[in-house]
């Protein structure tokens, strides 16, 4: 779904949306897949890539499910953002964006489990603004500045997972993830 010349967006704003097996290239309004206002989806054994902004975006309390995604060379791979957001990535590879694999913010909450967040621009995962994230038998190698970024006051439980080969620190905690990461916060 998508080409350079004509981006697609799937875009989910109410109930409930399943896309399976889609490739989708892309992103006119700069994100491949958004899921917002409270709908729900579920996203699995799709490849989305070339994105100006986000692979996946999940925003204004929605709740995503991603399953065996490939999310590569966007801006962003994947953000959780807002209040009540949540998703959750299992068996995915994040990798190759120009800025990070998973951003979380503004009390996003995020359980990523079996999956790859590698070889991303800046940082594999930024979490900022009291976000959360569960990390389980989870990848978070080779990125060029840190594995995990975590500023004001997010916080990250991590079970089993591989940190090596960061260019700067696997974990770092500092009072703000912008020096790493350009957070987008504009309104849609």
């Amino acid at each position: 779904v998508g080409s350079p010349n004509a981006p697609a967006v799937i875009e989910n704003m109410c109930g409930d949306l399943t896309v399976q097996g889609c490739a989708v290239r892309g992103g006119g309004a700069g994100t491949g897949i958004r899921v917002t206002d409270a709908a729900t989806a579920t996203i699995r054994f799709c490849d989305v890539s070339e994105c100006r902004a986000h692979g996946i975006a999940v925003q204004r309390q929605a709740h995503c499910a991603v399953e065996k995604c490939h999310v590569f060379r966007s801006q962003c791979g994947v953000l959780v953002g807002d209040l009540g957001s949540q998703a959750a990535l299992r068996s995915c590879c994040l990798q190759l964006n120009n800025q990070a694999g998973l951003v979380v913010h503004s009390h996003g909450s995020v359980l990523v489990d079996d999956s790859d967040v590698s070889r991303n621009a800046v940082a594999g995962i930024a979490l900022s603004l009291h976000a959360r994230a569960v990390l389980a038998a989870t990848k978070v190698c080779n990125n060029r500045k840190a594995g995990v970024c975590l500023s004001e006051e997010s916080a990250a439980s991590l079970r089993s997972c591989d940190l090596r080969g960061n260019a700067g620190r696997p974990l770092l905690r500092s009072a703000s993830c912008e020096q790493l990461v350009e957070l987008d916060h504009t309104p849609l």
